[in-house]
């Protein structure tokens, strides 16, 4: 049957599942086929127990990871979903360490994507996103995971975290100057005076009239 209610009753009904038989499960056919049969006619519950049963036996199948992940996130357990495909993600990264192949970052993208849509503050698996773009050289995509990680470290106060993130979105696009004069007073507070005028030239040879930039340059000459 479809079973409702909130995340407790749910776990409960997980319970009684895992705890029964498993002779219902036809577990002659294949694991993906009956977890798509659950998830067609809205059985969810049944599809994670059937996806967990064959991980038993093969513990490193990243895929059913994740199609236990997808279907935790069908029925609105993001937590559990989470944890499901922060597991695949792991066993996805390992798998990518033990070979070599072209487009090999297909795999934890979208594993990520997965995560970084529950859990869109979370800037460190966010990053991870943009850089598996970068390694694939999807540029546009690379450069706006990163822009939104930037933004989301900054806001945190994650200054040493959001200027790695900057100075990605710096070399992606020169031409985002308003960056370079935030890490350019960046520079400065740290006292990194020579990163900091780099910074602030770059700024300053796109807009010479950027009062603020200005102050910035001249506070940099002082110290130096």
């Amino acid at each position: 049957r479809q079973v409702g209610g909130d995340r407790d009753d749910l776990l409960a009904a997980l319970a009684v599942f895992a705890a029964g038989s498993y002779d219902d499960l036809e577990m002659d056919a294949s694991a993906a086929e009956l977890e798509q049969h659950y998830q067609r006619e809205g059985y969810f519950l049944k599809a994670v127990v059937t996806l967990k049963q064959a991980l038993r036996c093969d513990p490193e199948d990243a895929a059913l990871q994740e199609h236990i992940g997808d279907s935790y996130e069908r029925l609105g357990l993001g937590q559990d979903a989470l944890v499901a495909y922060r597991e695949a993600l792991l066993t996805r990264m390992v798998q990518c360490e033990r070979a070599s192949w072209n487009g090999r970052y297909d795999a934890p993208r979208a594993v990520l994507r997965k995560i970084v849509a529950l859990d869109p503050w979370n800037s460190e698996e966010r990053t991870m996103l943009a850089q598996c773009y970068e390694e694939d050289a999807m540029m546009v995509e690379a450069r706006r995971e990163y822009a939104e990680a930037a933004g989301r470290l900054r806001e945190q106060g994650r200054m040493d975290d959001w200027s790695i993130a900057a100075e990605k979105i710096l070399t992606f696009d020169p031409t985002r100057t308003l960056v370079a004069r935030d890490l350019g007073k960046y520079y400065l507070e740290r006292g990194e005076y020579e990163r900091a005028i780099e910074r602030i030239r770059l700024r300053q040879r796109a807009a010479p009239d950027d009062t603020r930039n200005l102050e910035l340059m001249e506070c940099c000459l002082l110290l130096l």
